[in-house]
């Protein structure tokens, strides 16, 4: 983001030289490169905090499976009759 920043406050403070030497579109290609170059790095880090940290959801349905399975164990030892 910082070199996004950057690339923009150079840019912007030179318009007159940018223009005089017609470097607009090599501007305009790497404005959009570094641009492009962020994206990817922001998408592959909010990936791998997606895989690595889990949902409340998934935290409950690993606790609850377990506890489950113990009580209808419990409940199937004791004899009791299915509903």
């Amino acid at each position: 983001m910082a070199d996004i920043n950057s690339h923009l406050l150079e840019t912007i403070g030179g318009v007159r030289i940018l223009k005089a030497f017609g470097t607009e579109k090599y501007e305009i290609r790497r404005f959009s490169q570094q641009n492009h170059d962020f994206y990817r790095i922001r998408m592959k880090s909010i990936r791998n905090v997606i895989l690595v940290v889990p949902s409340p959801r998934s935290w409950g349905r690993c606790a609850a499976y377990p506890l489950f399975c113990s009580l209808a164990a419990r409940y199937w030892a004791a004899g009791c009759p299915s509903v």
